[in-house]
């Protein structure tokens, strides 16, 4: 992995020893997400696209740290992460791009719990993107 995602992941996620393992993540029994974290899981109503849920502080808090990250990055690692050429990082796209589909641009309103059926049928290794859980009191 490269030096600057795990610098990254290490500033956005905390020490990755400390980080659950796969298998504590995934039932081995179905080889679905277990629960066991809490993560609520949403399913966009337009696309059927998967995030997981998060509230505003939480979106907030990596936003900013994200900023910082990519703002004292090197000129290659920005452009790695598509913030090259006068093109600059701004905390207020970071989080509209947490308050809709990464699918298809859909509201966070536009989102239901994903049930077990759903979370079943998720294709394995996927990434999920963070999105505003709008049952949270902190919207």
């Amino acid at each position: 992995m490269d030096n600057f995602i795990d610098t990254w992941i290490q500033q956005t996620f905390g020490n990755p020893q400390d980080a659950p393992s796969h298998s504590q993540q995934v039932s081995s029994s179905h080889g679905t997400p277990k629960d066991h974290h809490s993560t609520k899981l949403l399913v966009c109503n337009a696309c059927g696209h998967v995030h997981f849920a998060q509230t505003y502080a939480q979106i907030l808090e990596q936003a900013l740290n994200f900023g910082d990250y990519i703002q004292n990055a090197d000129a290659h690692t920005r452009e790695q992460f598509g913030f090259g050429s006068g093109c600059k990082w701004s905390l207020q796209e970071h989080l509209n791009g947490s308050m809709k589909c990464f699918g298809c641009g859909a509201p966070y309103t536009h989102f239901h719990a994903a049930t077990d059926e759903e979370v079943e049928k998720m294709p394995r290794g996927i990434t999920l993107q963070p999105l505003l859980d709008k049952d949270t009191e902190e919207n």
